[in-house]
């Protein structure tokens, strides 16, 4: 019997006639007992042919071979992707697209094909990109947005070529359609990535080198896509427009959000005199279906005790800080932070690239300022903070803090007493104190505002693997009247576990107990844990934290 991710069989050019696998009348790779556990994707194939067949996508084996079952995507390919096809570690589609991973020794290649099944469709696609070219597109004096402008044109190449070729099947059409307004994009070279949910990030650092990028199962991946050189005066003049923003020698850098074919992404070029080798390109995509606390226990992200001293304080409005490398999941993390609060909440969102979600019901005023890089902007994050205190909000999400007066206007308003949660770059707390208290002038007085600090750790760069490395709160005292900063308690360590959750009385957990008149919060904890630990569906845990929010705060006030 056989475990494997994905099987790689090459039929013979007389197919099943001339083949030696057959068992019992039946191809064995497609009996169930030769396998140990079902693989994600079978892939037959037909090297004379030029053919790749993939079956099995839907999690269970084909009863038939591709040229009996029309349930295979069926890939008209070069040789020179059949050569390496042996290789391959895992295969799935993405719209239009079949993703081939291929390793090896330690280096994951990236190899996406067009789902097109013979020489005819090529060709089919080559004329409706001329004729789009040629005859089909209409310029318009309304300006369309990226994404508008590639609805428009799967539409429009859809219907021309319905009416040219009525006798191919609608599938068809519409795939080559697809692919023929995407071949019109000049994001077209990473299409296939930017469609991908399991792409987090791409990146171009150069002319003339190869597109890479991170993913959620294999880390960092390489690929044979890039951009050429006459594309990139372009992309920058597509960001320029989506973005209403400069990039320019003056401005030689600008980071956006832009929408395409219902993805976000995050975008950040820079370009000359600032990129010493040329223009260069990284994306972020936001995933469509964003990942839940208990996503994130169940990838390890976080142990399901971190999970319910993070809900503890969410829903007891608890100023907090996610910090981390870049790339280490803080922005995931307070996403899915966000999604548990109480839906009658009022939340004010401040953001200078809009990664927050918005979520069904619930009351959210999501701003949006200039990026630090931009430097004519007028919408600035500090001064937003500021005037978040006469919004009402019950609780501010914040985005990333990054400099100095970002610092000095998240503390005032914490001082002013504002409740809010953010994230910022640092590789421990410690380290994110030292810079408030050091680098940025933020005393130990209004330190004392803060409550947890949360720390993100990616230890092998380009890795998929992500976790809370620490969980910290901070410990207040009271000295002439005034509270200060006394240090921070360390409440989880991922490197010894075993001496976690060990409550001090002058923590934020605690403090925050008296203030709501007990003396204790653990019941409480503990309580969140339990149900935890017997959640198994989003769904179920909906319905827990809507019953917490229903009765007020997470701490039960003393009877």
């Amino acid at each position: 019997m056989m475990d494997a991710t994905v099987i790689v069989n090459h039929c013979p050019i007389g197919r099943c006639e001339s083949c030696s696998d057959l068992l019992q009348s039946k191809c064995k790779w497609l009996h169930e007992e030769t396998y140990v556990t079902i693989p994600k994707a079978i892939l037959f194939v037909e090297a004379g042919k030029g053919l790749i067949h993939i079956g099995g996508l839907d999690g269970k084996l084909p009863s038939m071979p591709p040229w009996k079952d029309e349930s295979w995507n069926s890939i008209s390919t070069e040789e020179c992707v059949l050569r390496d096809i042996d290789a391959c570690i895992d295969a799935y589609r993405v719209g239009s697209y079949l993703s081939l991973f291929l390793q090896r020794a330690n280096i994951i290649t990236y190899m996406p094909l067009a789902i097109l099944g013979s020489s005819l469709e090529h060709a089919l696609l080559e004329d409706l990109k001329k004729r789009y070219r040629d005859s089909i597109r209409i310029d318009s004096h309304e300006r369309k947005s990226l994404e508008e402008s590639v609805n428009h044109a799967i539409k429009l190449l859809f219907r021309d070529a319905s009416c040219r070729f009525p006798e191919i099947g609608e599938e068809t059409l519409q795939t080559v359609s697809r692919l023929a307004a995407h071949s019109e994009t000049v994001l077209y070279p990473i299409m296939p990535l930017i469609l991908d949910d399991m792409v987090e990030e791409i990146f171009f650092d150069k002319p003339n080198q190869r597109i890479y990028f991170d993913h959620a199962e294999h880390g960092r991946c390489l690929s044979k896509l890039t951009f050429r050189n006459d594309d990139l005066s372009r992309i920058s003049t597509l960001l320029r427009a989506e973005s209403n923003m400069h990039l320019d020698s003056r401005n030689p850098s600008l980071k956006t959000n832009l929408n395409l074919l219902g993805n976000r992404l995050r975008v950040t070029a820079i370009i000359e005199p600032l990129a010493n080798d040329g223009f260069s390109l990284s994306l972020r995509r936001l995933r469509k279906s964003p990942f839940s606390i208990l996503d994130l226990i169940g990838n390890g992200s976080l142990t399901r005790e971190v999970a319910a001293a993070l809900l503890l304080a969410v829903n007891n409005r608890m100023n907090i800080t996610i910090t981390g490398a870049p790339g280490s999941g803080k922005t995931t993390l307070l996403n899915a932070l966000d999604a548990t609060t109480p839906s009658k909440w009022r939340k004010l969102y401040i953001e200078d690239t809009v990664e927050s979600r918005p979520l069904e019901n619930h009351h959210q005023l999501r701003l949006c300022v200039d990026p630090v890089d931009e430097l004519a902007g007028v919408l600035s994050k500090s001064k937003e903070i500021v005037k978040s205190l006469h919004r009402s909000p019950d609780y501010v999400v914040l985005g990333e803090i990054q400099t100095m007066e970002h610092s000095r206007a998240l503390f005032e308003a914490l001082a002013a007493g504002l409740r809010t949660i953010q994230t910022c770059h640092a590789n421990s707390a410690s380290g994110l104190v030292s810079r408030w208290s050091i680098n940025h002038g933020i005393s130990d007085a209004n330190l004392a505002m803060m409550d947890i600090v949360i720390t993100m750790d990616r230890p092998n760069p380009g890795s998929a693997k992500r976790f809370v490395k620490e969980l910290v709160e901070v410990k207040r005292k009271v000295s002439d009247g005034i509270i200060r900063f006394a240090g921070l308690n360390n409440l989880y360590s991922a490197v010894d576990s075993a001496k976690s959750f060990q409550w001090c009385d002058n923590g934020a957990f605690k403090l925050a107990a008296k203030e709501v008149g007990t003396n204790s919060h653990t019941a409480t904890y503990d309580e969140i844990l339990q149900n935890l630990y017997n959640l198994d569906s989003g769904d179920v845990l909906d319905s827990f934290l809507q019953n917490i929010a229903n009765h007020g705060q997470l701490i039960p006030k003393k009877s």
